[in-house]
């Protein structure tokens, strides 16, 4: 792709106009028309070589056009050595690439357990100005202090929304004010989101601070439902179905992990959750050393150890009963949109059921498609089952009896694609029809377009089926007609539902958030 778009670049010209009057054409050297749509993807392009040029020991988080440098160590000397090389490095790169950082805008923060030492280091310089050391810092709308306790994060959140909660209150006026739903979603989209952004970092702070946030939650939902002050808390929760604030925080910071977990690239994750629970040995031995370079060490008092992030969200998860190896690693789509073959459907079925409802009519209609059009094929029914917190599914076909019971979590959907991705992996003759009841099913494989994991894996194995001349059909049948296979799939389904979990068959990232908001 950098290569496709460097080359499409190359030799661009270009020509001014004014008063109907054209130059002669110019060669673009450098740079790109204005208002061109590349312009961002290749801003990100070249301001991520950023990363190529630090030294080791330099951890380099970059969003647009903001970057942070992290750097850890045992001393006060060692940090700043490995930070002033990284902005040393840094401006040779700007030098080379064009890009310039300011060192008025950029600041320098030391990150500790504990207030009970000061810490001073040296100013570090970028291209010869100094980068100020301070207490907190405002990155991404998200002040951060010193300890991680976003004490000043609340207290600016808290300010802007009670601003935003006095205009609620008169929008809710009950004599001319606007509707319960009106009002609902006016509090969820200026105050609630304003809250709950970057809500996995507020999943650690303390009940104190949180008490700060959880008074203007509840004065919200008393502006929505209309209640009296003295209402009990619990009641605003019941009558404006919104939960408590540290409920949403924890469903968020679970739904991060699950993300994290589920994507191939987020290999720190993993990283900072072997890293916990390791202990580390090194620190402890360090912990007693007092002949660093600098002549102190960081602190000698330890606070209360708060878990990453991370190590929270999966903690969530597993409280929710959603065991971490389940959750099926996201990937790029393996299946080219040119690559693409057409994947045969047949809704005649479907039609016929808006024109009647009698049963006789659609099995004779249906006999008749098998006799005619699929005399060849190999039927093969699906069906999925979900009853009693169990889901399971089952394909059934002359000879082939197969029954799969899935994670409990598991929508019905997901039993009925993965009857369907199973029944598409059978080998044995050359004509399959795969017969399923599930009419969302059939709309997802019609899509050109992909846009789910199961569906992309469904555009690869028709690929291959066609690549080893295996030719399938997926027809739609009405479900409990009458139509013997698709009855007998229902049973086997249902009886899938006894059998042990096949953990092979994951949960994707959208079924995990699911899950998680019910």
């Amino acid at each position: 792709m950098l290569r496709f778009t460097a080359k499409s670049l190359e030799k661009s010209t270009f020509k001014v106009a004014t008063n109907g009057v054209q130059s002669d054409e110019q060669e673009m050297k450098t740079g790109l028309c204005q208002g061109s749509v590349l312009s961002v993807t290749l801003f990100l392009i070249a301001i991520n070589t950023i990363v190529d040029c630090l030294p080791q020991g330099v951890h380099c988080f970059i969003y647009a056009d903001d970057v942070a440098l992290i750097a850890e160590g045992v001393s006060h000397a060692e940090v700043e050595a490995k930070l002033q090389s990284a902005l040393n490095a840094i401006s040779q790169w700007q030098n080379e690439t064009g890009f310039k950082i300011s060192a008025e805008n950029s600041s320098t923060m030391i990150f500790k357990r504990t207030t009970a030492r000061k810490i001073q280091l040296s100013k570090l310089v970028l291209e010869g100005e100094s980068i100020a050391l301070n207490k907190t810092h405002k990155c991404l709308g998200v002040t951060i202090d010193q300890r991680l306790l976003l004490h000043k994060h609340v207290e600016e959140v808290a300010s802007t929304c009670k601003q935003r909660l006095q205009f609620l209150r008169y929008v809710a006026n009950t004599s001319w004010g606007g509707d319960r739903a009106t009002i609902t979603k006016l509090y969820k989209a200026t105050i609630l989101e304003k809250m709950l952004y970057a809500a996995p970092m507020l999943s650690s702070i303390q009940n104190s601070t949180m008490r700060k946030l959880d008074t203007i939650h509840n004065a919200g939902l008393r502006a929505i439902s209309g209640a009296f002050y003295t209402s009990p808390i619990a009641s605003l929760h019941a009558e404006s179905g919104i939960p408590e604030l540290r409920v949403l925080i924890q469903q968020r910071t679970a739904m991060l992990s699950a993300k994290l977990l589920a994507n191939d690239d987020s290999t720190g994750a993993r990283e900072i959750e072997e890293h916990n629970r390791t202990p580390n040995t090194q620190e402890e031995e360090l912990g007693t050393d007092n002949s660093s370079s600098s002549g102190e060490l960081w602190g000698e008092t330890q606070t209360e150890h708060r878990e990453p992030t991370i190590t929270r969200g999966n903690q969530l998860l597993e409280q929710l009963g959603m065991e971490l190896p389940g959750i099926k690693v996201f990937a790029m789509p393996n299946c080219a949109p040119w690559d693409q073959k057409t994947i045969p459907i047949d809704e005649s079925l479907y039609h016929e059921t808006k024109r009647t409802s009698n049963s006789m009519v659609i099995q004779k209609l249906f006999s008749k498609l098998k006799a005619t059009r699929y005399r060849y094929h190999q039927t093969l029914y699906t069906d999925g089952s979900r009853k009693d917190g169990k889901s399971g599914f089952s394909v059934v076909g002359e000879n082939v009896t197969i029954r799969r019971r899935i994670d409990d979590t598991s929508s019905i959907y997901k039993t009925e694609s993965e009857a369907v991705k199973e029944a598409t992996n059978q080998d044995g003759a050359e004509h399959y029809l795969i017969c399923t009841d599930s009419l969302s099913v059939i709309s997802e494989l019609e899509k050109k377009k992909i846009t789910s994991k199961w569906r992309d894996e469904m555009a690869m194995l028709f690929n291959r089926c066609n690549e080893t001349r295996k030719h399938i059909d997926y027809c739609w049948v009405p479900s409990h007609i009458g139509i013997q296979g698709n009855e007998l799939a229902d049973r086997e389904a249902k009886a899938s539902l006894e059998g042990n979990i096949d953990r092979t068959i994951k949960l994707n990232y959208k079924e995990i958030q699911t899950n998680i908001k019910n």
